[in-house]
């Protein structure tokens, strides 16, 4: 996910996938993954989005989780959380699935969003 379109605080790196938290509050952070395919997952097999956060504390939190159909499918997970961040703390979204493949690399198919909601 290397491309921006609006980091007001420039503190997503696309190189690494990092956002290192400007401001101390809440945050929301929302994931959506196409994963490369199509993939036939089965119905005991599952793709998980987690997020970690490291800094003040480190916790990985799972947002969200697509189990499998048995069919032969493109798959796609999504996941949301949140919260509470110090200033420095660094968020991560990590994906991960119970079968071999790897995300998709179409344009527009993989997205983050992550916006303070509070103090």
């Amino acid at each position: 996910l290397a491309n921006k379109y609006w980091d007001t605080h420039n503190a997503y790196n696309g190189s690494t996938g990092q956002y290192t938290v400007p401001v101390s509050g809440k945050y929301q952070v929302t994931a959506t993954a196409m994963f490369a395919g199509p993939t036939t997952l089965s119905t005991s097999q599952q793709f998980y989005c987690s997020l970690l956060q490291t800094g003040s504390v480190t916790v990985s939190k799972m947002m969200g989780s697509t189990t499998g159909s048995g069919v032969n499918t493109a798959i796609s997970t999504y996941g949301q959380a949140v919260v509470n961040c110090i200033a420095g703390d660094v968020l991560a979204v990590q994906m991960a699935s119970g079968a071999a493949t790897t995300l998709s690399t179409g344009v527009g198919n993989n997205h983050i969003t992550i916006i303070r909601v509070g103090n």
